[in-house]
């Protein structure tokens, strides 16, 4: 019996430092921590909202362009949508802060009055132990001296253990009910976050569920225009010609034929059967030009004469 009440004492006594040298230090962390991280957050949404006003911003500029027009658009959609959800994510914090640092910072400040409930609960176990240590030792005395009240010492030593039984097994539970209503405050606050946070989730995620999308369907449509549009670019191009640098297909056309013709004329020159001359023979420049050579004047850019061994002479303009 008296090793029972030894071991029900101690296990109470553990649970008591266990309260108060573990779990409050450790809620006192958990709201610095939690200050940090509300600190954290703060900042992040802070930058978001200069981030996606900057967003805003340049979606203004293209929905002032023609061509950009539907891109402001979704630009506008995105910034607008960012602080919608930014707004819903503030209502988290709110939660954080109010329903769960706060009531934990309270309560680890409370719990320094439970230093006084321990050590109540140590002396009043030290006072019964001694008072039913002295009766116990009385009663073996009476008893050794066959003293006449023996008896009613023995029921005085009984009701004083079973007193004592009785304040420890009551003082445990107690103990462990107040290290579990620690624990499950915890959890329960923290789970009330999560409720909190699985009604921001659905809320964000059916939003961008339904303008993502779209988003996308815009976007595809920006990068493939329809074919109105395309050929409205087409006509637009044959109307300008093509860019510097490139040659139309009636351009190429001319260049082969020209090429060819050419190419006969130096085969000829090249074998003494004479060829045509663009010279002074031959002062007209259509004949270099039909070719598609450009002439100086009167004068060919360049002249072919059969008489130069099959060579060719280049003469500048």
């Amino acid at each position: 019996k008296p090793g029972e009440m030894d071991l029900s004492y101690r296990s109470t006594i553990s649970i008591y430092k266990s309260i108060l040298e573990q779990f409050n230090p450790a809620l006192e962390n958990l709201v610095y921590l939690g200050n940090n991280y509300l600190r954290a957050f703060h900042a992040l949404s802070k930058a978001a909202e200069v981030y996606f006003k900057a967003i805003e911003k340049i979606g203004e500029r293209a929905l002032q362009s023609s061509t950009s027009h539907v891109l402001g658009e979704i630009l506008m959609q995105m910034s607008d949508t960012q602080r919608l959800l930014s707004s819903d994510l503030q209502v988290v914090a709110q939660t954080f802060h109010v329903d769960l640092l706060q009531h934990m910072e309270k309560n680890s400040k409370m719990d320094v009055q439970f230093i006084s409930v321990s050590k109540q609960y140590e002396l009043e176990y030290r006072r019964k132990a001694n008072n039913l240590e002295k009766c116990t030792a009385e009663l073996w005395r009476m008893e050794r001296a066959r003293d006449k009240n023996v008896r009613e010492m023995k029921e005085n030593v009984m009701r004083l253990r079973s007193e004592m039984q009785a304040f420890l097994s009551n003082s445990q539970r107690e103990a462990e009910l107040e290290e579990k209503r620690r624990y499950r405050f915890l959890a329960e606050k923290h789970q009330m976050l999560y409720n909190t946070l699985l009604q921001f989730y659905s809320r964000a995620r059916g939003m961008i569920q339904t303008k993502a999308p779209q988003w996308k369907e815009q976007l595809e449509a920006s990068r493939n225009p329809s074919n109105s549009h395309v050929q409205g670019l087409l006509a637009s191009s044959h109307g300008q010609g093509y860019p510097s640098g490139r040659l139309t297909p009636t351009h190429l056309e001319t260049v082969r034929s020209t090429w060819a013709a050419f190419t006969v004329v130096v085969a000829k020159a090249a074998l003494g059967l004479g060829g045509l001359t663009c010279g002074p023979q031959n002062p007209g420049p259509t004949a270099c030009r039909g070719m598609g050579f450009p002439t100086c004047g009167w004068e060919p850019w360049w002249q072919l004469n059969s008489s130069h061994a099959g060579g060719l002479f280049w003469g500048g303009c």
